[in-house]
């Protein structure tokens, strides 16, 4: 297999999960809350099982690492359905697990995808015990927490205020008027804002946008001081993407072709 019969090519971020079957590292099945509250990967490894009955793939772990260990510039691009956006949902849901103070904005390529993080995120709290105490539904009552929408929404124990613990909107819409300790740029080129060199400078005016929403500096769970970022994760639709372009302004991207090289 890919990285066991070629340990040249092991250290390659872009092999394809989908034309090899390696096995997923085995771990205990008696991961602590501490151990998901410290470790992205063990929080993702547990809640994948449960949604969707089965460990992430080889690929996906690679990924998952980057989320939470990459430099504060960085960026994932990818083949579709290579799991980006499920695994910036899983990442939403694990910073307000460890944070619930903390608010996350993501931008998407066009509202329904938008709105389909929110959906999924939101719908984690339905569907895994250790989540039910962060849940939506406990703001009940709390004016000053209580937010619950298609576009985003707080978790209990939010701090309140115009910004939410989860929103989300389009590229194409209103990005400002809140702010954000993370921002996640999804998926924000399109073949309907990337084919004309107009078009995609008005993408990168739009992006460049989002950098004014980032919060300060603040004082974050387990002591940590916690520095806002924003990340990119995409797929490229033209030579002159939004995503060379941030390469070029220093972000750091794991790539993900849908091929690699073999044997042959």
């Amino acid at each position: 297999m890919l990285g066991i019969e070629y340990p040249e090519l092991k250290d390659l971020t872009y092999w394809h999960d989908k034309e090899i079957d390696e096995e997923i590292e085995f771990r205990d099945q008696t991961i602590s809350e501490v151990d998901m509250l410290v470790s992205f990967e063990n929080f993702c490894f547990v809640a994948t099982q449960i949604i969707f009955g089965k460990p992430p793939t080889a690929i996906q772990m690679e990924m998952i690492r980057y989320f939470e260990k990459g430099p504060e510039l960085r960026g994932i691009m990818a083949f579709r359905n290579a799991a980006k956006t499920t695994i910036s949902v899983f990442y939403v849901v694990w910073q307000a697990y460890r944070e619930p103070r903390i608010n996350i904005f993501c931008v998407s390529g066009d509202q329904g995808k938008a709105r389909g993080m929110v959906k999924e995120s939101r719908s984690m709290y339905d569907k895994i015990n250790f989540l039910a105490k962060f849940h939506p539904i406990h703001n009940m009552g709390n004016k000053g927490t209580m937010s619950d929408s298609a576009d985003g929404y707080n978790v209990f124990g939010a701090m309140g205020g115009k910004s939410q613990t989860f929103a989300a909107a389009a590229i194409s819409g209103n990005i400002t008027g809140s702010r954000a300790h993370i921002i996640i740029m999804d998926d924000i080129e399109t073949p309907n804002n990337s084919t004309t060199p107009d078009l995609r400078e008005k993408l990168m005016a739009r992006d460049s946008e989002a950098d004014n929403l980032l919060h300060d500096e603040f004082s974050g769970s387990f002591g940590l001081t916690f520095r806002p970022f924003k990340m990119y994760l995409g797929t490229p639709h033209t030579e002159d993407s939004i995503y060379y372009r941030r390469q070029a302004d220093g972000y750091k991207f794991r790539i993900y072709p849908a091929r690699f090289p073999n044997e042959d």
